[in-house]
């Protein structure tokens, strides 16, 4: 078996990602520096799917299928509400820095 390997985009500082949507045929990741998520498909190319992404990397799905991804920049958790990853939709950060540092007995 061989493949051929295909450049889809230039002009990012640093990706990183990248997560595979099965159903929906979309890859995303984020530029990290840029604070930039993006989505390719073969329809639509490059897009924006959120920005700002609060330096977002450590994409991953949950068991509905949602994206999820680590917030550097918040220093907590984001997942998507809608799993086809759209990107209007609504986000909610279920851990921050101060949720975790009460956990472990200390102030952010």
């Amino acid at each position: 078996m061989s493949a051929a390997l295909e450049q889809l985009g230039t002009g990012f500082l640093f990706t990183e990602g990248p997560l595979w949507h099965p159903r929906g045929k979309f890859l995303l990741f984020s530029d990290m520096p840029g604070d930039h998520m993006r989505r390719w498909s073969a329809t639509d190319g490059i897009t924006t799917f959120r920005k700002p992404c609060d330096m977002s990397n450590g994409l991953t799905y949950d068991r509905q299928g949602r994206p999820e991804d680590a917030l550097m920049a918040a220093l907590g958790l984001a997942m998507a509400q809608d799993e086809a990853g759209d990107a209007e939709a609504a986000l909610r950060t279920y851990a921050s820095a101060h949720a975790r540092a009460e956990r472990i007995g200390r102030r952010p």
